[in-house]
């Protein structure tokens, strides 16, 4: 690559890393929607719905971001990144507990297709936010073509 194109991925990179941040809170709210299709395909048989799947997992994440917001001191306490491994296992453990009450199947099934549903939903979501960010450096290539051809 040559100094030019990298300076370019690396503005690109830049603005959308900060244009993700910004919207933070849009980009959790969409991630839902994947968690809450994924979790749908795979407790299919319990014959709830899109849509039941999809407030079981907006509670789910809303418990979640409230717990965050309770113990985001912690994090200060403990150091960021052990904070974040401890924040991993507990929602884990958080999402097993709750699809286990809500679906009232055996625990061994619950766990495995929880982890499916979480893994899956994230990569989803990873496959979803690198579509948004080819987009968006094809709309910034055309903004930065307009602009260079009126002036």
């Amino acid at each position: 690559m040559d100094s030019l194109a990298e300076d370019e991925a690396h503005d690109f990179a830049w603005y959308f890393q900060i244009y993700f941040i910004d919207q933070l809170s849009v980009w959790s709210a969409i991630g839902i929607f994947f968690f809450a299709w994924i979790s749908y395909l795979l407790f299919k048989k319990h014959q709830y719905n899109y849509m039941e799947h999809l407030v079981v997992n907006t509670y789910i994440g809303a418990q979640i971001g409230f717990f965050k917001l309770i113990t985001l001191p912690l994090s200060f306490l403990a150091g960021a990144k052990f904070y974040n491994y401890l924040e991993v296992i507990i929602f884990q453990a958080y999402y097993i507990y709750a699809f286990h009450h809500f679906f009232r199947q055996h625990f061994g099934k619950t766990l495995w297709r929880t982890i499916l549903v979480v893994i899956l939903g994230y990569a989803l979501f990873f496959l979803f936010v690198l579509l948004m960010a080819a987009l968006f450096g094809i709309y910034l290539g055309i903004m930065e073509t307009q602009q260079e051809n009126s002036g």
